[in-house]
C-alpha cells in the first residue's frame, strides 16, 4: 500500500510537470484573437495598396495624356513658326506678323505651363510609387508576423494535443 502511495505521488508529480509547459485555454483564445486581428489588418493593407496602385495608374495615364498634349502643342507651335516664316517671306505686313508673333509667344507660354504641370505630376507619381512600396513592405512584414505567429500557435496546439493524448 505504501508502494502504491509512492507510485501515485510519482505519477502526480509527472503529470504536474507535463502540464507546466501547456498553454491555457485563455492564452490560446488570446492567440486566436490576435491572429484574427492581424489577418484583418493585412486585408486592410492589401486594400490600401490596391487603391494606391490604382491612383498611381491614373496619375501615369494623366502624365501620358499631358505628354501627348505637349507634343500636339509643340507640333502646332512648329506649324505656326513655319507659317510665320512663310508670311514674313511673302508679305511685309508687320501688323499680321505681330499678331502671329503674339500667338507664338502665347503658345510658348502655354507649353511652359503644361511642361510645369507634367513635371509636377511626375513628382507626385514618384511620391505615390514610394508610398505604394512602403505599403507593400508593411504588408510583407505583417504577413511574416502572421506566418510566424501561426506557426507558433500551430506548434503549441500540436504539443497540447500530444500531451492530451499522452494523458
Amino acid at each position: 500500500m505504501v508502494a502504491r502511495k509512492h507510485e501515485l505521488e510519482e505519477s502526480d508529480r509527472e503529470l504536474r510537470a507535463r502540464l507546466e509547459g501547456c498553454v491555457s485555454a485563455e492564452d490560446a483564445e488570446a492567440l486566436r484573437n490576435q491572429l484574427s486581428k492581424q489577418e484583418s489588418e493585412i486585408m486592410e493593407l492589401q486594400i490600401k495598396a490596391t487603391e494606391k496602385a490604382e491612383i498611381a495608374d491614373l496619375a501615369t495615364e494623366q502624365a501620358r495624356a499631358m505628354e501627348q498634349l505637349q507634343a500636339v502643342h509643340s507640333d502646332e507651335l512648329e506649324a505656326m513658326r513655319r507659317f510665320l516664316v512663310q508670311v514674313q517671306s511673302e508679305s511685309d505686313d508687320l501688323a499680321e506678323a505681330g499678331i502671329l508673333q503674339a500667338k507664338l509667344l502665347d503658345r510658348d507660354r502655354q507649353i511652359h505651363q503644361l511642361t510645369s504641370k507634367v513635371a509636377g505630376m511626375d513628382r507626385e507619381l514618384v511620391r505615390m510609387d514610394d508610398y505604394v512600396v512602403r505599403l507593400e513592405d508593411t504588408l510583407e512584414k505583417k504577413s511574416q508576423q502572421l506566418f510566424e505567429q501561426s506557426e507558433a500557435s500551430s506548434d503549441k496546439a500540436k504539443r497540447l494535443e500530444r500531451q492530451v493524448e499522452e494523458l
